[in-house]
């Protein structure tokens, strides 16, 4: 391969990353976009309260709480920033806009590095191809730094860094639930396929999994807690016909001619542990091996075609059909009336971000409504003590709100673990928010019922004040202080890079 087309690769690569760059910082505006970081915010905020890892949550199910299990890596590098007095608002719009392009620069380099510039383009390409995939990436956070720290892992694993290979496995564990599972099939795949780098692999998995420990007894002893019944994401999932043909061809093309890609391979075997959630598999964390074996497909295509002029109108064909018009098979889910499977065609991360709303699935909306939010953000703290509680029917709202106004709330996101007693919201909170979708009737009621007084509407809220709540926020000590969290990241860190050291 010439010099000449290294850096028509390279800059070809880096013109895409920077346009995809440029797209998601135009959108800062919309972000928030998810619901899922005001949990994690909100998880941050009781962190500060408690003074460091808490093992319960106390700020959700408020007075009561419930078990937290939920990794804390993701927590306590948010709660270190809310400390410094940085706004929740603004760390969720930069954690989201950021994300995407540097999950995408740091594939591609790796995948530069590793195993060329050619294949590194393809990367980017196979990667334009789902908007679904591309919206995961800052809708679910931790789960996209557990892929990157696995990721990174295997790097450290090709050049035989076993005890940084290890610390970058486990860590993985202290940002997601299940993501790092992924990596752990994956690494034990490469166990059996690559018989050399079979001893090297057998102790990072297992350093790894010991480094783990910790957070696999917390979750174990909370297993009782833990309903995986009704999540959304086993109700609906996508799939993109050519991409998984590519990615077939591209399965061929490593087993026969490219063995140093066979961790793609591992990869996609080790993404199956997602399948209860069909969602997450076909267009979240699962399709990343599927990105990546269409990209080797792209190149096995190149390989095998002896003819130059095919070979570059077919590859230039493929390319654009990735870039621009990638066909998505949508499968709706089974509750709704037309569960019928529908087509949906230019379903790419680039055409989606560039042409916002063209796609009515994916229709670029925000969770984020600055004159509402921050209107009932200052009804909700000239009427609340900070130990107080606020509480909505919607468990959105009910977080959404707690956290950028920080209080505790008798509502909670990720249901799947209850509170540990039975109790009426609305009794124990100060601060009642309806919305004004809601029955007329049905508010009356809610308002006849616990006596509450109007403190304001908008658009969307109507905000009442419980006269006489009979609970309090009850928060309780850390499990781990900030103090002790950072000793010990800072004694790992260093024996690892001790230990790197004395076996090189």
């Amino acid at each position: 391969m010439n010099r000449k087309n290294n850096l028509d690769y390279d800059f070809l690569s880096g013109l895409a990353i920077a346009g995809f760059t440029l797209l998601q910082v135009l959108r800062w505006k919309m972000f928030p976009q998810f619901m899922d970081f005001y949990y994690h915010i909100h998880t941050a905020w009781g962190f500060v309260q408690a003074g460091g890892y808490s093992s319960w949550d106390f700020w959700q199910y408020a007075p009561f709480g419930r078990p937290h299990i939920y990794p804390p890596a993701l927590h306590l590098l948010l709660a270190f920033f809310l400390k410094l007095g940085f706004s929740p608002v603004i760390l969720a719009k930069a954690l989201e806009a950021l994300l995407p392009p540097v999950f995408l620069f740091s594939v591609w380099f790796f995948i530069r590095k590793e195993y060329g510039r050619r294949l590194a383009l393809f990367f980017v390409i196979t990667f334009a191809s789902s908007m679904s995939f591309y919206l995961s990436l800052s809708n679910n956070i931790p789960a996209t730094l557990a892929l990157l720290c696995g990721i990174w892992a295997y790097s450290r694993l090709i050049h035989k860094k076993v005890f940084s290979a290890a610390l970058l496995l486990a860590l993985s564990f202290y940002f997601h639930i299940s993501v790092p599972w992924v990596f752990v099939l994956a690494f034990f795949f490469i166990i059996l396929f690559e018989k050399k780098s079979r001893k090297t692999t057998s102790v990072v998995l297992l350093l790894g999994l010991l480094l783990s420990l910790p957070v696999f007894y917390r979750q174990i002893t909370a297993l009782r807690s833990v309903s995986l019944g009704g999540a959304l994401e086993t109700q609906y999932s996508e799939f993109k016909p050519l991409e998984y043909a590519l990615a077939t061809i591209g399965i061929f093309y490593i087993w026969r001619l490219r063995r140093d890609l066979v961790f793609f391979i591992s990869l996609l075997l080790g993404s199956f542990f997602l399948i209860l959630y069909p969602y997450r598999f076909f267009s979240a964390q699962g399709y990343f091996p599927v990105i990546l074996l269409a990209a080797s497909g792209l190149e096995g295509i190149v390989i095998y075609l002896s003819d130059k002029k095919i070979k570059k109108l077919l590859v230039l064909l493929l390319c654009c059909y990735l870039f621009f018009f990638s066909v998505t098979i949508f499968v709706p889910r089974i509750a709704e009336n037309n569960a019928n499977p529908r087509a949906y065609l230019a379903d790419t991360a680039f055409v989606d971000m560039l042409l916002p709303g063209h796609n009515p699935r994916l229709a670029s909306t925000s969770l984020w409504y600055p004159d509402e939010y921050l209107y009932a953000l200052r009804v909700i703290r000239e009427n609340s003590s900070d130990a107080e509680i606020i509480y909505s029917p919607s468990y959105f709202i009910s977080v959404c709100l707690a956290a950028i106004s920080g209080r505790a709330t008798a509502g909670a996101l990720f249901p799947e673990i209850g509170p540990s007693a039975e109790f009426d919201p609305f009794s124990v909170s100060r601060v009642i928010i309806l919305t004004q979708d809601q029955r007329q009737e049905n508010r009356d009621r809610i308002i006849a019922r616990y006596g509450l007084r109007r403190l304001g509407e908008s658009k969307i809220f109507a905000i009442y004040l419980n006269p006489s709540p009979s609970g309090k926020m009850q928060v309780k000590e850390a499990s781990l202080t900030f103090a002790w969290v950072i000793c010990i990241i800072i004694f790992v860190v260093l024996a690892a890079l001790i230990l790197e050291r004395k076996t090189t």
